[in-house]
């Protein structure tokens, strides 16, 4: 069993005393960091498919994919965050249709966590976009610190970057 599979089984166990404001996330890795997404948001994930590459588009977006015959816009989220590639970004994370078509590739998925606490980080932000970072928070899974990622603030910060490079 792989670490992240330990880190969800510890998360999920029947030793640990479910809390009233307990959420749900969906566990993934982009090259070696663990980030989550919550729940509610996601619509599905898959293995890769074939993706049509755009010419003359940001690093981030990666193209676009057909998912049962609508149209999603790949994001490469190790761009979007910053982190180093480890693997092939072999999985999609389609998010829900409400959040506007947008289909983020990362390295693997695991399946979902609980958490109740929420610690906030600080940081700088990037201004290379207009970016406010779109991590809401860090929570703790077994020994792993997994980012919680802000719906709201990524689909904010892709379209504030798409339309910047329309400038």
């Amino acid at each position: 069993m792989t670490s992240a599979e330990d880190a969800v089984q510890e998360a999920n166990g029947a030793e640990s005393p479910r809390i009233e404001d307990e959420r749900g996330a969906i566990l993934f890795k982009v090259g070696h960091e663990y980030m989550a997404l919550p729940l509610e948001d996601i619509g599905e994930i898959h293995e890769m498919e074939e993706i049509s590459v755009l010419p003359l588009t940001p690093p981030f977006l990666g193209g676009v994919i057909n998912v049962h015959g609508i149209l999603a816009s790949v994001i490469n989220l190790d761009v979007v965050m910053n982190v180093h590639k480890s693997g092939d970004g072999r999985f999609l994370i389609r998010l829900i249709p409400e959040r506007g078509g947008i289909a983020l590739r990362v390295d693997n998925a695991f399946g979902m966590v609980r958490y109740s606490v929420l610690e906030e980080v600080a940081v700088a932000q990037d201004s290379a976009y207009g970016k406010v970072h779109i991590v809401e928070g860090v929570f703790r899974s077994g020994d792993k610190l997994i980012s919680l990622i802000n719906p709201d603030k990524l689909c904010a910060w892709i379209d504030k970057a798409l339309a910047k490079g329309d400038e």
